[in-house]
């Protein structure tokens, strides 16, 4: 990701990336002005604090991420950080971080975050631990104008392109058909034929 120039997509969710591996690729967007959606949803790690902070880091200076699934992931004491690094964010439209364990000092960090970044409209949150108070506010500011006419006009974007192509983190077994087809050889070929 370093010196990538063109991937733009990389949905690396449930892969079992591991937190060394998850914080190597965060370190990346630090230079890396290509990549405008990355998924990262449950990393397979008990606690990706460390990631969590390895985001908050990166964060404030990324131009170019828009788009990023952290959900299923335990962030614990790297929660707070995490959303403080929202207020500084000026590129991120999309966030989901359902299921990260995430508790009301998390939620309030959020809401201060949201008073202050007005990029960010779609944001994914259920199955956390925050009380119903710190939900609320937070549901109060995502409905504000500004935040509805991005959301609506991302919609109406987003209906006029294709949806990327996700691929499993282990390809099949290829088939034995004598000529070496396999999945990815197949999937290379239909990018191809799309371009």
């Amino acid at each position: 990701l370093r010196v990538n120039t063109t991937l733009k997509i990389l949905r690396l969710g449930r892969c079992h990336v591991g937190v060394e591996g998850a914080v190597a690729l965060v370190r990346a967007l630090s230079v890396n002005t290509t990549l405008t959606e990355l998924g990262l949803d449950n990393i397979g790690a008990s606690d990706v604090s460390e990631v969590a902070v390895a985001l908050a880091d990166v964060l404030p200076n990324n131009t170019s991420l828009t788009n990023l699934n952290f959900g299923e992931n335990a962030m614990g004491s790297g929660a707070v950080a995490f959303m403080n690094a929202l207020k500084v964010n000026t590129t991120l439209t999309s966030l989901d971080v359902h299921s990260c364990h995430l508790d009301d000092a998390a939620g309030l960090a959020l809401v201060d975050a949201l008073t202050v970044n007005k990029t960010l409209f779609r944001l994914v949150l259920y199955a956390n631990s925050m009380s119903w108070s710190t939900q609320q506010a937070i549901d109060t500011l995502l409905r504000e104008p500004d935040r509805i006419a991005m959301r609506d006009a991302a919609a109406a974007a987003w209906s006029d392109t294709k949806p990327a192509m996700d691929l499993p983190c282990e390809l099949p077994p290829a088939a034995d058909s004598g000529e070496g087809d396999s999945l990815a050889k197949r999937s290379r070929e239909e990018g191809e034929d799309q371009a």
